[in-house]
């Protein structure tokens, strides 16, 4: 598989889009991490229960007024002057770490995806446990996808 279709690919065998639940969530992560972002689907994310516009509102609600159309520059200054959050700390690391276990040279979206899945109180875990999915059953589909 690329790097582009591994978290689709098992998102979708659980019934969610590539841009939707945590798709969506590691494409935004991965932002700083990839070549290539991933542009969030609202009817993707609508089609699962997530509200767009609920979630922007937090969003910029927690981080200030257009902290999702801040430059990769501006990020880079913000995150000099504001540390990630250690649930987010945590998630960079443990994808960092499953991408070395999986030998990969790079952190792409499967990576992020089972960083997430490793986080304890993690938005994406709840969500997914929200859905009737097992983090475990998500892990399992991920790894068993990058051993094709």
């Amino acid at each position: 598989g690329t790097e582009d279709g591994v978290a689709g690919r098992v998102l979708a065998s659980f019934g969610v889009t590539r841009d939707g639940l945590v798709g969506s969530v590691a494409g935004e992560v991965g932002r700083g991490c990839q070549a290539r972002p991933r542009h969030l689907d609202s009817d993707a994310l609508a089609s699962i229960g997530i509200d767009l516009d609920e979630v922007r509102r937090r969003v910029e609600d927690a981080f200030g007024p257009g902290a999702l159309e801040r430059t990769r520059a501006g990020a880079r200054a913000l995150s000099a002057s504001r540390p990630l959050v250690p649930r987010a700390q945590r998630a960079l690391h443990m994808a960092s770490k499953e991408a070395r276990r999986s030998r990969r040279p790079y952190v792409g979206t499967e990576h992020l995806l089972l960083g997430l899945l490793r986080v304890r109180d993690c938005m994406a875990v709840a969500l997914l446990h929200r859905r009737g999915f097992s983090g475990d059953e998500v892990r399992a589909a991920v790894l068993a996808e990058l051993r094709r």
